[in-house]
C-alpha cells in the first residue's frame, strides 16, 4: 500500500523508475545491459522533476528498472539513492524498495532496513523465473524476429513523438538491411496509442539495431513523452508465405 495523503488533489505517477549508475555497472559487468531488448536510459533527477512539471505530475514513485540485478549490494544502494530522493524533494518523490530476490534470507533483511530505516512507502516484488535454457527467437521463428510494439503517447507529446517515430523508421529501413518491416501505425480511435510492427532478420540484425545512433536518439528523446511500453514477441505461423508480401511491392 501507498500512501498518499496529502497529493489527493495531484497526479501520482505510479510508474517511474530510478536507475543508478551501480546499477548499470552491474548489469555491464554481467553482460546484461540488453536483457530488457533496449538500453537503458541515463537516469537524472532534475529532468524528472521538469518533466513532472511539464505533465501535471505532482508525485513520483520510484521502483528500480527491470532487469533484476543479482547483486543485493546493488539493491540497497538503489534503495539508499531512492530514499535521498525522496528525502531531498519533499512531497515530489515516494518509492517501494527493491529485493535482492531470489535470495529470500537477504531479501528479508532488506525490508526491513528499507522500512524501518530508509521508511520506504512499499516493497516492489519483481518476478523472478527459474527455467532451462530458453530457445533461441532465432530457432523458434525460422531466425525472423517479429513484434508489434504497444506504445502510448501523452497527449501533449503526440505530434513532436510521432516526428522521432518518422524519423527512426525511415532511417532504419534505409540503412539495416536485417530491417525487415518497421510498420508504425496510430488508432483511430485514441490517436496517443501507435502501433509498430517490427520484423527483423534475425536476433543478431535486432540487437544491432538497439545500437544505432538513430534508435538511440530516438530512445532517449522520447523517454519522458511514452506514458506506456509493452513489447510483445510474437511468432509467425507461416514464415514462408509471409515472405511474399514484401515481394508483391516489389
Amino acid at each position: 500500500m501507498i500512501a498518499a495523503n496529502g497529493f489527493a488533489q495531484g497526479v501520482i505517477d505510479v510508474h517511474s523508475h530510478i536507475i543508478t549508475p551501480e546499477f548499470v555497472s552491474s548489469l555491464e559487468k554481467e553482460g546484461r545491459l540488453m536483457d530488457e531488448g533496449f538500453p537503458l536510459p541515463k537516469y537524472n533527477v532534475e529532468n524528472h522533476l521538469k518533466w513532472m512539471d511539464e505533465a501535471g505530475v505532482q508525485t513520483s514513485v520510484l521502483t528500480l528498472a527491470a532487469p533484476q540485478p543479482s547483486s543485493a549490494e546493488v539493491v540497497r544502494q538503489t534503495n539508499e539513492a531512492a530514499a535521498r530522493i525522496k528525502k531531498e524533494h519533499p512531497g515530489r518523490f515516494l518509492f517501494c524498495a527493491a529485493l535482492p530476490l531470489p535470495d529470500v534470507s537477504k531479501s528479508i533483511e532488506e525490508a526491513k532496513y528499507a522500512l524501518d530505516v530508509l521508511k520506504a512507502d512499499g516493497i516492489k516484488l519483481a518476478t523472478f523465473e527459474q527455467t532451462g535454457e530458453k530457445p533461441s527467437a532465432a530457432t523458434a521463428t525460422a531466425n525472423m524476429i517479429v513484434r508489434i510494439a504497444e506504445i502510448e503517447v501523452y497527449p501533449q507529446y503526440l505530434e513532436e513523438y510521432l516526428a522521432f517515430a518518422n524519423e527512426v523508421d525511415r532511417l532504419s529501413i534505409e540503412r539495416e538491411p536485417g530491417v525487415i518491416c518497421l510498420f508504425p501505425m496510430q488508432s483511430a480511435e485514441d490517436s496517443c496509442q501507435i502501433r509498430i510492427l517490427e520484423i527483423y532478420a534475425s536476433e543478431e540484425a535486432y540487437q544491432s539495431h538497439l545500437k544505432t545512433a538513430h534508435f538511440l536518439k530516438y530512445k532517449q528523446g522520447t523517454l519522458h513523452m511514452v506514458k506506456d511500453l509493452k513489447l510483445p514477441t510474437m511468432k509467425p505461423l507461416d514464415p514462408e508465405t509471409m515472405k511474399l508480401i514484401f515481394k508483391k511491392q516489389r
